[in-house]
C-alpha cells in the first residue's frame, strides 16, 4: 500500500512506501543426508515480514528473516517518513564432530520514489537522511557498506557509510520534480558450524533510514 498523497492546488510532497529485495540465502548441512539450500530475491512491498527459513533432518536448521516496516508524515511544504529494517540471520550447528550446521545471509535493496510539487516563487526542497545500522546484541557478520542513491530531474547523488553503529547524516538540496531512492545495504551473514550439536549462532543487524524534506525560500 502506497501513502502517496496530493491535493489540488496544494504543495504537499509525497513518498511511496516502496519495495525491498532481501537477496536472502539460507544453507542447512546434514552429516550424511545432504544439503538444503533456499534463496528469495523476488521484490516485495513495503511493509514487508518474510524470508527463508527451514529446519533439515532433525540436525539443524538455517534462516534468514527481514522486518521492514514505514511511516510518512507530510503536509504542504515538508515530509518526515522512517524506515526500519531488521535482519534476523542464523542457524544452529550439526552434529558433534561433523563441522556441519546451517547459515543464512541478506543483501537487500530497497527502493522509493519522491514527488516534490512546484512551488509560487523562489526556494529549494531541502533533504536530510540519517542512517544508521547496527548490531542489537553483541556482533555480526557484515560485508561492504550502504549504498544510498538519490536520482531523478538531473540529479544524481551517491553517498556511502559503513555499518558500524554511527548515525550518519546526508543532506541536498533539489528542486522540484520527481526522484528516486535506492538504498543498498551491506551484506548480513550469521549461523553456526563446529561447535557441539544445537548450539544456536543467530544475529538481528538493525537499520534506521530517517527522512526529512521541507521547502525553504
Amino acid at each position: 500500500m502506497s501513502q502517496n498523497i496530493t491535493a489540488n492546488g496544494g504543495a504537499i510532497p509525497s513518498m511511496t512506501n516502496g519495495r525491498i529485495r532481501t537477496n536472502a540465502n539460507i544453507k542447512c548441512e546434514s552429516e550424511n543426508q545432504g544439503n538444503f539450500n533456499a534463496s528469495d530475491t523476488d521484490w516485495h512491498d513495503v511493509p514487508y515480514n518474510g524470508g527463508p527459513s527451514m529446519g533439515w533432518k532433525n540436525e539443524t536448521e538455517a534462516h534468514a528473516l527481514t522486518d521492514a516496516r514505514f511511516s510518512l508524515s507530510n503536509q504542504p511544504n515538508s515530509l518526515s517518513a522512517n524506515l526500519s529494517v531488521d535482519n534476523k540471520c542464523g542457524g544452529a550447528c550439526g552434529r558433534d564432530g561433523t563441522n556441519t550446521g546451517g547459515d543464512g545471509d541478506v543483501s537487500p535493496i530497497y527502493q522509493s520514489q519522491f514527488t516534490l510539487p512546484t512551488q509560487t516563487g523562489p526556494g529549494s526542497w531541502h533533504f536530510d537522511f540519517t542512517l544508521k545500522g547496527r548490531v542489537k546484541e553483541g556482533s555480526g557478520n557484515s560485508t561492504g557498506d550502504y549504498e544510498l542513491k538519490f536520482f531523478g530531474n538531473e540529479i544524481n547523488r551517491a553517498d556511502s557509510c559503513a555499518f558500524d553503529g554511527h548515525e550518519r547524516v546526508f543532506s541536498y538540496v533539489v528542486p522540484s520534480g520527481a526522484y528516486n531512492l535506492e538504498l543498498t545495504f551491506p551484506k548480513f551473514n550469521q549461523g553456526c558450524h563446529g561447535a557441539s550439536f544445537g548450539t544456536r549462532g543467530e544475529r538481528e543487524f538493525l537499520t534506521e533510514l530517517v527522512i526529512s524534506c521541507y521547502w525553504k525560500t
